[in-house]
């Protein structure tokens, strides 16, 4: 699990409810982690450290805002990312590759494997339509599986 976090970690993106959501290192504005997203020469507010920081009263801090990051990330936390403001709930991890938020084993499993690219041979002999017991002794013949007289 830990080998493949740096790989799942930015398919996370955070609900926001209290705010206790990391700034910099995780996902709540849906484009990725702000470190990850930035450019490299783009100054980091240390002091800067949860989402409700960003907050005044029950409104994003646009002033705050403006001074803390790019034009268009500016824009894009202002327009589009939604803030609940409920100090009695954890912000909510939403497991983007699935349409419930949840997470599965499957879907993470879908993002890390290897896929090898399709085998053309094997395209036409297992097309649908086309009866097992036919594909099967396609497959058998491609790979001089059959059993004959000869040696």
């Amino acid at each position: 699990m830990l080998n493949a976090r740096e790989e799942v970690e930015h398919e996370i993106m955070w609900e926001m409810k209290s705010g206790t959501t990391s700034i910099w290192h995780e996902n709540w504005i849906g484009i990725g982690s702000l470190y990850h997203v930035l450019p490299p020469e783009f100054p980091i507010d240390e002091e800067l450290e949860d989402v409700v920081q960003l907050r005044q009263e029950r409104a994003w801090n646009e002033q705050l805002i403006h001074q803390s990051f790019p034009e268009d990330i500016t824009d894009h936390i202002i327009q589009n990312v939604h803030f609940d403001d409920t100090e009695e709930l954890w912000d909510r991890p939403y497991w983007m590759p699935t349409s419930s938020g949840k997470f599965t084993v499957n879907s993470a499993w879908q993002i890390l494997r290897l896929r090898a690219a399709p085998n053309q041979e094997y395209k036409q002999m297992w097309t649908k339509g086309l009866p097992f017991k036919i594909s099967f002794f396609l497959w058998r013949l491609w790979r001089q599986k059959l059993s004959s007289d000869n040696l």
